[in-house]
């Protein structure tokens, strides 16, 4: 098996080397500088993902990898994911206007940032200058949060014509429907909502079980009016002296 991926290692380097030419003498020292600036323990984040997307862009890794992710990989002990990272890191703060960029100064706000769309992530910024706060990763989600939509509230059990077109009588029918694993989904995600359907302030497992004492008490109220329907029915048809269907 090693020999094989050998094999296709040294397969994929020819092919490579081949169609893009060996490093030539000034590639070789700027790969070496580029090299130098991540071997530096990334002075900043910012130098560290632009000289990787460097390497990766003029495939600087050709000489020695068939793919970048290997070089990543082999040459400083990163997964594809960590290696892309850092380089969107960069990209985030590159894209900033010069004056907001000196504001993100580690690679976490930068990935906090990230998650934003890129005209969100001015307005966050100027946001937090306006507050006098330093730019964390903290700061950003308390921005985020404070701008996005308020929930609604829950409707009133008082009020019934306020209620959702599904109530417990359709869930009970789906949870007698439905496989144990599906009830499992469902309560783990459950316990992930607010509103709750209980009221239960303790851990999440004593909620899971409370979420599911709920529904196993709805479908036993389900089927007993389901089964006062039925035997209504069948009264109905033993007075009439008809047959019961």
């Amino acid at each position: 098996m090693l020999k094989g991926n050998h094999e296709m290692k040294t397969t994929a380097l020819a092919i490579l080397l081949e169609k893009y030419g060996p490093l030539t003498q000034a590639d070789t020292e700027r790969l070496k500088e580029l090299e130098s600036v991540i071997e530096r323990g990334r002075k900043t984040f910012i130098e560290v993902g632009y000289a990787l997307a460097e390497i990766r862009d003029l495939r600087f890794y050709r000489q020695t990898h068939a793919t970048f992710e290997a070089y990543c990989a082999e040459q400083w002990g990163w997964t594809r994911q960590r290696s892309y990272q850092l380089m969107n890191a960069a990209t985030v703060v590159k894209l900033l206007p010069a004056e907001m960029s000196t504001r993100v100064d580690n690679e976490a706000t930068a990935r906090e940032l990230a998650k934003l769309e890129p005209k969100e992530r001015e307005n966050v910024l100027r946001a937090i200058e306006r507050r006098g706060e330093r730019v964390t990763p903290a700061a950003i989600r308390a921005v985020v949060k404070e701008e996005q939509p308020a929930k609604p509230e829950p409707d009133s059990e008082d009020n019934p014509s306020q209620a959702p077109h599904y109530g417990v009588q359709s869930a009970a029918s789906w949870w007698t429907r439905t496989t144990p694993k599906n009830r499992g989904h469902f309560i783990r995600w459950l316990i992930t909502q607010e509103p709750w359907p209980v009221d239960v302030q303790h851990s999440k497992a004593d909620l899971g079980k409370s979420v599911q004492a709920w529904f196993e008490k709805a479908v036993i109220e389900t089927k007993a009016r389901q089964f006062a329907k039925t035997k209504a029915r069948l009264d109905r048809l033993r007075t009439r002296g008809e047959p019961p269907k």
